[in-house]
């Protein structure tokens, strides 16, 4: 484990349990919480590196990372948050967006947005 990701590891760890000084310097700690932890949120969030890629944003993104990666206001991002589907974790007043799973939201609504569309047909040519 790397130190940026045992840093995550602890970020998150810390929002879900109460790990003392000690066990945060403990590996072995750290482990058996990201096990208890994992029940509850998932490995997915858990197993996720700072950046997973080359754009240059996490993979657990803040509000205000998500609305810079969509390019839209952070007003919006905030609102987007709260709508029925996103895929928003919220943590107390916190908010994170795993960007895998906004990546798969926006696929999903492209195409919805697609299936929506009426289709044109041409039912005869007109003669002339």
């Amino acid at each position: 484990m790397t130190d940026q990701e045992k840093d995550l590891l602890i970020q998150l760890l810390t929002k879900f349990t109460s790990l003392t000084p000690e066990e945060r310097a403990n590996d072995k700690s750290l482990m058996k919480a990201k096990v208890d932890v994992e029940k509850t949120v998932g490995s997915d969030l858990l197993d996720a590196k700072i950046d997973d890629g080359n754009d240059g944003f996490p993979t657990v993104m803040t509000i205000a990372q998500m609305a810079e990666f969509l390019q839209i206001g952070i007003s919006k991002a905030y609102e987007m948050s709260h709508w029925r589907g996103f895929p928003a974790v919220h943590i107390g007043r916190q908010v994170r967006v795993p960007k895998k799973a906004l990546l798969e939201w926006l696929a999903q609504q492209k195409q919805r947005e697609q299936s929506n569309k009426p289709q044109l047909k041409v039912i005869g040519k007109k003669v002339r």
